[in-house]
């Protein structure tokens, strides 16, 4: 009887090449990337939401935010 259902006794594992490592970055690296293209782009289309909403813009216009006290 092995030690672990998914290690059965007398095999043992492959080690990973270095190509393989290094392509394993890459689509980590690839993916990573595009979320943070996704997270850009919702940024950028709320502020061109926000350009167009309707609301004329002010001479003094800032953006405060006020917590209770």
């Amino acid at each position: 009887m092995s030690s672990s259902p998914l290690a059965p006794a007398g095999r043992h594992h492959r080690t990973s090449t270095a190509r393989e490592r290094a392509l394993r970055t890459l689509d980590v690296a690839g993916r990573l990337g595009t979320l943070v293209t996704l997270a850009a782009l919702l940024v950028v289309a709320g502020a061109v939401g926000g350009l167009f909403d309707g609301t004329p813009a002010t001479e003094n216009a800032t953006v405060t935010a006020t917590f209770g006290r």
